[in-house]
C-alpha cells in the first residue's frame, strides 16, 4: 500500500506535459474579435512549451497564407501580420507540437470593420499525420478522427 501511495504521489509531481498536450490559454486579438482597425501581429499563449510547425491566415476572399519568419519554440508566440489587411473576417490557422511530442491545431477568427464569430473550441484539436489513427500508435480513437 506504501509504494502504491509513493508512485501516486510521483505521478501527481510530475511535470503536466506528461498526462496532457498543450493548450491554447490566450490570444491577441481574441478569437471572434471586431476590431476597428486590422492588429500588425497576433500572438499565441498556450500553458506550455509548444514548437511552431505552422501559422497562416485565411482572408475574407479565401485565399491562405502562410505567415513568414515562424518564431522558435516558446510558450507564448508572436508573429507579424501582412500589411494592408482590409475589411472583413480573417481566420488564423496555427499548427504546433506540444513537449509531449503530439502536434496540436486550432484557428481563430477575428474581423476587421466586420463582425467575427469565434472559431476555436475551448481546446484544440490534435493533429494528425495519418487519417484515421488516434493520438498514439495503435490507440485509434474514433472521436478523434478528424481534422
Amino acid at each position: 500500500m506504501r509504494l502504491l501511495a509513493l508512485l501516486l504521489a510521483a505521478w501527481l509531481a510530475s511535470p503536466g506535459a506528461v498526462r496532457a498536450h498543450a493548450a491554447l490559454v490566450a490570444t491577441m486579438p481574441e478569437d471572434g474579435a471586431s476590431l476597428a482597425e486590422a492588429p500588425s501581429e497576433v500572438t499565441l499563449r498556450f500553458d506550455e512549451v509548444v514548437t511552431p510547425l505552422s501559422l497562416r491566415i485565411v482572408g475574407p476572399d479565401g485565399v491562405a497564407l502562410a505567415l513568414p519568419g515562424l518564431p522558435g519554440p516558446g510558450a507564448v508566440l508572436s508573429a507579424r501580420l501582412p500589411p494592408g489587411l482590409g475589411r472583413g473576417v480573417y481566420l488564423l490557422d496555427w499548427r504546433v507540437v506540444s513537449t509531449d511530442g503530439h502536434p496540436v491545431a486550432g484557428a481563430l477568427a477575428f474581423g476587421v470593420g466586420a463582425t467575427a464569430a469565434p472559431a476555436a473550441t475551448r481546446r484544440p484539436r490534435m493533429a494528425w499525420r495519418r487519417p484515421g489513427r488516434g493520438c498514439c500508435k495503435g490507440c485509434g480513437s474514433s472521436s478523434m478522427r478528424r481534422w
